[in-house]
């Protein structure tokens, strides 16, 4: 994906506003560790041009719903990398707040947390725990939605969007 998004030059001419929901905001955060790490030249965009990361219900700390191995249920391989407190989600996590704290990330950090349980065929289910969910960096905001809503603004009115045009309108 990183690779992708340096063919199209994202980052090169202008600021960058990164958005996630879920498993997504990993990989925002994956894209924006290992563009720094790599040291590569043309990598440097990704990271240097981001001003703003907004995670919807990102398991920063994994998700507690990964963890469940019943009997018939095969869990991916995506799905134990999320698991509660996984060494990847706990790794990354870790790298991706000390380029934060460290100043070579300066970005305005928004997240918003699900509060509501999920519908998953006949049972409620939390799919981010709150705790998970805060990054402990930046805003943190947490709305009485379940995880499917949580990224689905209903209008122009609506917080979801009010708060990323906002973000968007502050760091650009």
């Amino acid at each position: 994906m990183a690779d992708l998004l340096i063919d199209h030059g994202v980052g090169v001419d202008h600021p960058v506003v990164w958005v996630g929901h879920s498993k997504g905001g990993l990989f925002i955060k994956q894209i924006l560790v290992d563009s720094w790490e790599s040291g590569r030249s043309e990598a440097e965009p990704l990271w240097r041009s981001a001003r703003g990361v907004f995670f919807y219900s990102v398991p920063h700390r994994g998700s507690h719903l990964a963890s469940i191995n019943a009997p018939l249920l095969r869990r991916s391989v995506e799905l134990t990398e999320i698991e509660k407190n996984s060494t990847y989600v706990l790794d990354l996590h870790r790298r991706f707040s000390g380029l934060y704290h460290s100043g070579h990330l300066k970005v305005e950090v928004f997240s918003f947390v699900e509060t509501a349980l999920t519908l998953m065929s006949v049972l409620y289910l939390r799919i981010v725990g709150i705790d998970s969910a805060d990054p402990g960096i930046g805003q943190v905001c947490g709305l009485h939605l379940d995880h499917r809503e949580i990224c689905k603004p209903r209008s122009r009115e609506c917080i979801l969007y009010k708060e990323l045009v906002s973000l968007i309108n502050k760091v650009c």
